[in-house]
C-alpha cells in the first residue's frame, strides 16, 4: 500500500481539483465515507448519539459532511466547534444548522464541562479538530480538548463511545507518527486520500481503514441510491 506525505497528498489533491474535480465534491466524498463507516460501527445507527469534533480546516469540513449525513440517517448528531468560523460562506456549516444539528462552541465551554458531558452520552465520537500538517505541540484549549476526549478511556469497554478520527487521530505527525504533545488516543482513524505514513511509523502501528474508504464508500453510496 502506497504511503504519502502531508506535502505529496496536497499536490494530489491540488492535481485532482486542477483535472475539473472541485474542492467541495473531494470533502463530500470524504465526509461521506466517514459516516458510513460510523453508521457501520453504531450498535443501533438510527438511534445512535454521535459527537462531531470540528476544526478549523478541511477535517472539520468533512466532519461537518459526516454530521449532516449521520444526522439524515436518523442518527443523533451534535457538534462541538472549536476555533472555526461559523459563517454563510461555510456550506458545510449552513446545512448543519438549517437541519437544526446542535452546535456548541468550545470558546463557550472554558472548563469543557459540556464536552464532558456530551461524551458521557455519546455512543461514537468523530474527530475532525485537526489533521495533516500539524508542525507544533498541542498546547492551550486544545490540549483541555485533548484531553477531555482521551478521559472516556478510563470507562469500561462496554461503557464507552467508540473514537473514529478523521484522516490522522488529532495530535499525531502526518510524516513521522510522533505525538506533538498529546493526541487523541482513536480506536480507528478512516484515511481520506491515500494513508499517510504517521498512520506506519512512531510508538506503534495505528488502527485505520484502508485510505480508500471514503472514496469506495461514498461511491457504493451513489450506487445504491441509482439502484
Amino acid at each position: 500500500m502506497k504511503l504519502v506525505t502531508a506535502a505529496e497528498m496536497r499536490k494530489l489533491e491540488q492535481a485532482a481539483i486542477a483535472a475539473g474535480t472541485p474542492e467541495a465534491t473531494l470533502m463530500e466524498e470524504a465526509g461521506l465515507g466517514i459516516a458510513l463507516e460510523a453508521l457501520r460501527r453504531l450498535p443501533k445507527p438510527r438511534e445512535g448519539r454521535v459527537v462531531v469534533l470540528v476544526g478549523p480546516g478541511n477535517n472539520g469540513g468533512d466532519g461537518l459532511v459526516a454530521a449532516r449525513h449521520l444526522h439524515d440517517s436518523g442518527a443523533q448528531a451534535t457538534l462541538y466547534v472549536w476555533k472555526r468560523r461559523l459563517s454563510e460562506e461555510d456550506a458545510n456549516w449552513v446545512r448543519c444548522a438549517q437541519r437544526g444539528i446542535p452546535t456548541v462552541l468550545a470558546a463557550d465551554d472554558q472548563d469543557q464541562a459540556r464536552l464532558r458531558d456530551m461524551l458521557a452520552g455519546a455512543d461514537l465520537v468523530i474527530d475532525g479538530l485537526l489533521g495533516a500538517g500539524l508542525s507544533r505541540p498541542i498546547a492551550g484549549e486544545l490540549h483541555a480538548i485533548v484531553e477531555a476526549v482521551n478521559s472516556v478511556r478510563l470507562r469500561r469497554q462496554a461503557e464507552r463511545p467508540l473514537i473514529l478520527s478523521i484522516d490522522l487521530p488529532t495530535g499525531i505527525d502526518t510524516d513521522r507518527g510522533t505525538v506533538w504533545g498529546v493526541a487523541i488516543k482513536a480506536d480507528v482513524t478512516v484515511a481520506t486520500g491515500l494513508a499517510k505514513r504517521g498512520h506506519r511509523l512512531g510508538a506503534r502501528r495505528r488502527p485505520y481503514r484502508r485510505t480508500e474508504s471514503s472514496f469506495q464508500l461514498a461511491c457504493l453510496q451513489q450506487r445504491r441510491s441509482r439502484s
